[in-house]
């Protein structure tokens, strides 16, 4: 008996390990969490191609070095794989894997670590109210052109905010308005101008305090302090007038839900929002989303591929969240890296099993780490996943097989089929959904995508043909396992 077998055997309803599923949610939110998650775990996978590809150009002896979120929720770190399911929200996660925790570069880390951190400004707005202070909502953007490199611009962006708060101008600011700290987004889009930096703030002053008086002031300091940092030219007419009506925003008594919603307009991507929005004229001018551009390189636009790689690179070591020195302790909120809030798991989890190293390499390297999460939360629970493992690895035996039968041949490759080459035929048993008979076989090599290589079967004229078994985008990545 195999150690799988053995686990099957062995894996009940009743205790941690083994257990099925809890109450899970309703169904249609189910599947729309999960369509959500396939996504991105299909993105992530993309981000891991383009990383390792530009790993291996630059001639790393680890391509993965080039950026850590290559190996997340790939590589393992710890000798077998948990899979784990929240008892209070029904939701599967995996354990002893590594998690990159960034927020640019990671479309899995940024959904649960952009979370955390929603839940850490609603508590900020919060212990504002209970102060009575109010919370101002300051948006700041400045002129920016398709030409100008993501790297320049954001060096002077930092530069420019560095102005603003600095001087005894801003000093007097402060006492006027009672300010007591801020909390600053870093958002980025992708749009008809080029990269689009801007900052979503919440400052925290005085009851008392207009906007727009408020608004007046920033302004005058926010066009100087970019003329400073060279991001406005002061001579430039219309640019100076086109500032003037868009670069400063500020609404009085902001509510959390009012800065939240404004954070998810720039960081809207997935399945049920940034594909419905890219085909209107709307969507295309407001611009995209960083990872609605591995959307499009999946797609096949190389050129979107190369603008998330300079995005991934300029985006290493910045914080997309900063609060003011003191404002988390004033607030009760403990200080914790992205990193540290990617590991964290709060949730009161059953473990189902563990997969050993050898399943979790054909699981990823397969396109299905979102689909084994899935049946985690179904009822069929860990009982299902073993079934699935049993799937892959009798798949990956057969294909293995058949690679080295056929090793010293070749194939001519037509769309998702494969047309074998007619040269010294040779019988051998395949299958088709399910159903075995014997044809004939022309010798050929079997290509490095060899693992993705799943059905064997006959067209009517009896001509062998081999089939992909997976058109999931992960299989991108599939092969780059090391």
């Amino acid at each position: 008996m195999t150690a799988l077998d053995s686990r099957l055997k062995t894996a009940g309803r009743g205790g941690a390990l083994g257990s099925t599923r809890n109450p899970l949610p309703p169904q249609d939110l189910r599947a729309k969490l999960q369509a959500n998650r396939a996504e991105r775990y299909d993105l992530l996978a993309s981000a891991r191609a383009l990383f390792l590809n530009e790993g291996k150009r630059e001639g790393l002896l680890h391509p993965q070095n080039w950026h850590r979120t290559a190996k997340c929720k790939w590589t393992p770190v710890s000798a077998t794989i948990g899979v784990h399911a929240s008892r209070e929200h029904g939701s599967a996660f995996y354990s002893g894997v590594m998690n990159c925790g960034s927020v640019w570069a990671c479309p899995v880390c940024a959904a649960k670590v952009q979370e955390r951190r929603r839940e850490e400004v609603a508590k900020a707005v919060a212990w504002a109210d209970a102060q009575g202070l109010q919370a101002a909502m300051v948006t700041l953007t400045f002129p920016h052109y398709v030409w100008q490199q993501l790297t320049e611009l954001l060096g002077q962006q930092k530069t420019a905010l560095k102005y603003l708060r600095e001087g005894s101008p801003w000093t007097r600011f402060k006492k006027a308005t009672g300010y007591q700290g801020l909390i600053r987004s870093l958002e980025l889009t992708y749009g008809q101008n080029g990269w689009h930096p801007h900052t979503h703030e919440l400052w925290f002053v005085d009851a008392g305090t207009d906007a727009d008086t408020m608004k007046k002031t920033v302004l005058e300091r926010w066009k100087t302090s970019c003329a400073r940092a060279g991001l406005l030219d002061l001579d430039n007419v219309d640019q100076v007038a086109a500032f003037e009506a868009h670069a400063v925003d500020v609404k009085g008594w902001c509510t959390a839900s009012d800065y939240l919603a404004k954070q998810d307009d720039s960081r809207h991507w997935g399945v049920d929002a940034e594909i419905a929005k890219a085909s209107t004229k709307a969507g295309r001018a407001k611009g995209k989303h960083p990872f609605a551009l591995l959307s499009l390189f999946q797609d096949g636009d190389r050129k979107a591929g190369h603008r998330f790689l300079d995005y991934a690179a300029a985006m290493k070591g910045k914080r997309q969240l900063f609060w003011s020195a003191g404002l988390k302790a004033k607030v009760g909120v403990i200080e914790q890296s992205d990193e540290e809030v990617a590991e964290e798991q709060r949730d009161d989890a059953d473990l189902l099993g563990h997969l050993e190293i050898e399943e979790w390499k054909l699981i990823r390297q397969a396109g299905l780490r979102a689909k084994v999460l899935d049946l985690a939360e179904s009822n069929g629970g860990w009982v299902a996943i073993q079934h699935l493992l049993r799937s892959i690895q009798t798949r990956q035996r057969f294909t293995d097989s058949l690679s080295r039968i056929l090793q010293p041949r070749r194939l001519i490759f037509a769309g998702a089929k494969m047309r074998v080459l007619n040269r010294a035929p040779l019988a051998l048993a395949c299958l088709s959904r399910g159903v075995s008979s014997t044809v004939e076989l022309h010798p050929m090599s079997i290509p490095p995508l060899a693992p993705q290589v799943s059905v064997v079967s006959c067209d009517r004229q009896k001509k062998p043909l081999l089939k992909l078994g997976t058109t999931r985008r992960e299989s991108r990545a599939a092969g780059q396992d090391r």
